[in-house]
């Protein structure tokens, strides 16, 4: 009996600890997952890239070649800012020319000029805004004589990969004695066909 007495009275001393020793062993169990559990480093998140200008150029200008030598576009403008999220530059008063052989049909130039203009890293997509004039030059192979169209319009997209110019926005077009009018148009140049759409208009005036 005097046995059990003592072990009754060591039992209920070593009850008050045991709160403490699962605290203890709760407090190992959470340093162990801790040491288990990948850590990220502040270098591996990745933060999305702001829309802020990381570099600019005062009197810019940029020409690209052909693989034979010859100039294929030229651009030039007064300052010109990068931005880094988008990959684009974006052009103060741009002015652009491009030039390109046609087989057996002769010789085709352009010019374009804007207050803005917006162009991809390879400048194979261009955006221009605002007071557009765009002009084609068509010179066949015999003729000395080029066919001019002029473009006017507030915003005009340029794709040179697949040769097309369009605009979601009134333009007029002058060709000869010709003049039209429409709310939008695209033009292929490969295929060399218009699309008007919207209030088109033509007006022909006497040479």
């Amino acid at each position: 009996m005097k046995a059990l007495a003592i072990l009754k009275r060591t039992w209920y001393s070593l009850g008050g600890y045991i709160p403490v020793l699962m605290m203890l062993l709760f407090a190992m169990l959470t340093y162990w997952l801790l040491q288990v559990t990948p850590r990220f480093t502040q270098s591996q998140i990745k933060r999305p890239l702001e829309h802020v200008e990381d570099y600019f150029m005062r009197g810019f200008e940029v020409t690209t070649y052909e693989s034979n030598g010859e100039v294929r576009a030229h651009i030039l403008g007064t300052y010109a800012r990068h931005y880094a999220d988008t990959d684009s530059i974006e052009i103060d008063s741009p002015f652009i020319y491009a030039q390109t052989k046609i087989k057996n049909s002769g010789f085709q130039k352009s010019q374009s000029t804007a207050k803005l203009g917006i162009s991809n890293s390879d400048a194979s997509q261009i955006e221009l805004k605002g007071n557009v004039q765009f002009k084609k030059y068509d010179l066949a192979e015999k003729s000395v004589n080029p066919v001019v169209t002029k473009m006017l319009t507030e915003e005009l997209k340029i794709d040179s990969d697949r040769e097309r110019v369009s605009s979601n926005l009134p333009v007029r077009i002058e060709k000869s004695n010709q003049k039209m009018y429409a709310d939008s148009m695209d033009y292929d140049n490969v295929q060399r066909h218009l699309s008007l759409r919207g209030n088109v208009r033509v007006t022909f005036e006497a040479k």
